[in-house]
């Protein structure tokens, strides 16, 4: 067996000495020895290799079912602590801490396991059950957002809030537009007159920085379903801030085919850039529809900058007197100082007739403004009775005293007297027909929505005129809008008084 051994131990050095010696490197025996060792070695270790592969996979495995064993058992455990936090809830729900440690525990959870905890919803307490689910709902909105409504729906935590169900949609429509719009659209089945866009505009304001379009195109489906939008879109309005935006708008808003639509973002508009205003008016081609909201567009911008208008107007305007008429009936009441100032710098003009008109229109509404300004005008001899009645009536509406000292002031005092005494004895048929006329007007017009105004006039043989503005943007609106329609009835009816607000919201300013 030794000479055996050898024998094979010597052939085996020799091959390798031979091949090593190919390579023209030398060997000894003892490196020789060392390589077949080695080659028996590696051989050996790519057994234990697999060997230890199988044992690593067998130790995966028992890893990860001991990690979902341990999971279990800490979800359980968590679902324990749940449970008692809720208890402790029930009896005190301003414990601050045990919300704050409820909300952590359930934000931790994945969908599968608050699913799991909704099951568990209809075994408890009606008040354990909406402190859950308001936890609840908050974690859908992260996981599912398009879970969070059918679970409100079921599950309403704020029964008692009306608007919780809206509040809930605004905030999924704040994490995806997409869902919103689809909400939104699903509304026009069932829109009908009562329905109130404007309990939803927090929504809606988001789905219009999306995309506007499409929005305007839904308002347009509900305005068809007998829905009012015009609050919608003049809350709309608010939100632009470019020319470029407005002007989009109003293309937009065409289609909707109801100028009144116009309104609250015309006057937004003009505080950006009237000119861009009217440039896009003159481009309407319907010339009812360009003369309309131009003549709006006017007030409004008299309302905003009755000076800047006023020069804009007069400077284009093919008749200059025509123009000048329609500028003083635009002028705002509260701002006559500046119209004053602004007719004295005219050229070409009847000045002084213009400010008289003015003092005059204002002789009810604000006579003490009036009697300050007298100095500003000339007035003929047999023009001063009439003028300083109409200031001693105005008076008389605040303030009996003042009325009288304002006579005592007068050097015609007794002309004055005369048609005062003539005044208090109107007859009887003129007084009761325009006291009908108006309170039926009145009744009328008590329905409407607010901002609205009621304006009159009636001069002192009974002739009258009385008109009113309904839901306007403000009251200043309401009451320029009333101002300037009863002033047209009054020139038809030959009226000689100026009309003044009657009536502000409901609440009449005077008696007849």
């Amino acid at each position: 067996m030794k000479a055996l051994y050898w024998l094979l131990a010597i052939a085996v050095t020799f091959v390798v000495g031979f091949f090593l010696g190919q390579q023209a490197t030398t060997i000894s025996p003892s490196a020789a020895n060392t390589a077949v060792s080695s080659v028996v070695v590696n051989s050996h270790n790519t057994t234990e290799h697999k060997r230890e592969n199988d044992l690593a996979q067998s130790s995966r495995v028992a890893g990860q079912t001991l990690t979902a064993d341990t999971h279990k058992k800490e979800i359980a455990s968590t679902y324990k602590e749940i449970d008692k936090l809720l208890v402790v809830l029930t009896t005190n729900p301003e414990n601050k801490k045990a919300q704050l440690k409820l909300h952590i525990l359930i934000d931790e959870l994945s969908l599968a396991e608050v699913e799991a905890l909704i099951l568990t919803l209809e075994r408890r307490s009606s008040a354990q059950r909406n402190i859950l689910a308001q936890q609840i709902v908050a974690s859908l909105l992260e996981l599912a957002p398009r879970k969070v409504l059918s679970f409100v729906e079921q599950y309403n935590p704020a029964p008692d809030y009306r608007n919780y169900i809206n509040f809930i949609k605004h905030q999924l429509v704040k994490k995806d537009a997409e869902i919103g719009f689809e909400l939104f659209e699903q509304g026009v089945v069932n829109a009908n007159n009562d329905t109130n866009l404007s309990d939803h505009f927090s929504t809606i304001s988001i789905l219009a920085k999306h995309d506007s379009a499409r929005l305007l195109d839904l308002l347009m489906e509900y305005k068809n379903q007998g829905v009012g939008v015009t609050t919608t879109i003049n809350l709309l309005s608010y939100g632009l801030e470019t020319s470029d935006e407005f002007n989009t708008l109003f293309d937009q808003l065409r289609d909707f085919d109801d100028l009144t639509l116009f309104d609250l973002p015309m006057m937004g508009w003009l505080e950006l850039s009237p000119d861009d205003v009217f440039d896009k008016l003159t481009s309407i081609e319907n010339a009812n529809d360009r003369q309309v909201l131009t003549k709006k567009a006017h007030s409004y911008w008299m309302m905003k900058d009755p000076q800047a208008a006023a020069d804009k107007r007069l400077s284009s305007a093919s008749n200059k007197q025509k123009e000048l008429d329609e500028i003083m009936r635009g002028w705002p009441n509260e701002k006559a100082e500046q119209a004053l100032i602004w007719l004295s710098q005219q050229e070409g003009i009847d000045n002084n007739s213009y400010k008289k008109e003015l003092l005059e229109n204002l002789t009810y509404s604000d006579p003490s403004f009036v009697q300050e300004h007298l100095a500003d005008v000339t007035l003929a001899d047999n023009e001063k009775a009439a003028f300083y009645h109409k200031i001693y009536n105005g008076l008389l509406q605040s303030s009996s005293n003042k009325a009288e000292r304002f006579l005592d002031t007068l050097p015609n005092k007794s002309d004055v007297q005369a048609l005062i005494t003539e005044q208090s004895t109107p007859a009887p048929n003129a007084q009761r027909s325009y006291i009908e006329s108006i309170n039926k007007g009145f009744d009328r017009y008590f329905d409407y929505k607010e901002p609205k105004a009621f304006a009159i006039a009636i001069d002192d043989s009974g002739e009258f005129s009385w008109a009113y503005s309904v839901n306007r943007a403000n009251q200043e609106n309401a009451n320029q809008i009333a101002i300037e329609a009863c002033q047209e009835y009054r020139s038809k009816n030959s009226v000689t008084n100026q009309c003044k607000i009657y009536a502000e919201g409901d609440e009449k300013l005077f008696e007849l």
